[in-house]
């Protein structure tokens, strides 16, 4: 397939509209939807388009830049072949804040209560990715408030905690996207992660559901 917008753009909208496809933002965020969810939303754009679940959503947004590289590796008990959204290493770099950042509400967000929450960067420096936890809550919120500046350790109990029994949304961003995962106890699992051509960066994946068990593999 040649990496045209149009042709990129077709093949997203194709797997957006298939349930059992997997959205991932390297091993930071997974979204998936149940296949019998009759409540989700897909809205289809020029760029891209949004998946609305109760859970979580995911929010796409191809450039004129962007490349589609196919993709397959092996887990533990998987083979698993994937479709890459990349950019150039040059084009994908984000913030890449190192301490606690308050970076006030979230505009962006997929669902108007969120774009009323308040968005703050946990400051762990990963290149191609800013990863977030955005919240109402007041407690929460002054707990964030009071670890501003620093580093967040993971010994950190009273912060896990408020979040345990809080409840927060993680919000993982990318020079195409977004995905939201909606009060998470704790940080989210992290998938596998497929790497992408020399000189390029994966701002998201996709997983079509088609995997092999690896016994079955000769």
């Amino acid at each position: 397939m040649e990496n045209t917008h149009a042709n990129i753009i077709q093949v997203i909208h194709d797997y957006m509209s298939d349930a059992e496809t997997a959205w991932h933002i390297g091993e930071h965020a997974t979204f998936s939807r149940d296949k019998d969810d009759e409540k989700f939303k897909i809205s289809l754009d020029h760029a891209g388009g949004l998946i609305l679940s109760d859970t979580g959503a995911v929010r796409i947004a191809v450039t004129a830049m962007s490349r589609l590289v196919p993709a397959e590796g092996l887990t533990e008990e998987l083979w698993v072949q994937a479709g890459l959204l990349c950019l150039r290493d040059g084009d994908a770099g984000m913030a890449k804040r190192s301490v606690l950042t308050e970076l006030g509400n979230d505009v962006m967000a997929t669902q108007p209560l969120g774009r009323l929450a308040i968005l703050f960067d946990l400051g762990l420096s990963v290149p191609h990715v800013d990863i977030c936890i955005r919240t109402a809550n007041e407690k929460l919120c002054r707990l964030l408030r009071e670890r501003e500046g620093t580093a967040i350790a993971s010994t950190d109990t009273e912060l896990s905690n408020a979040i345990k029994n809080i409840g927060a949304d993680f919000v993982t961003l990318t020079r195409m996207g977004r995905i939201e995962s909606f009060g998470q106890r704790s940080v989210p699992e992290k998938p596998h992660e497929l790497l992408p051509p020399n000189g390029y960066a994966v701002c998201m994946s996709f997983e079509p559901p088609r995997p092999q068990k690896k016994s079955a593999i000769r």
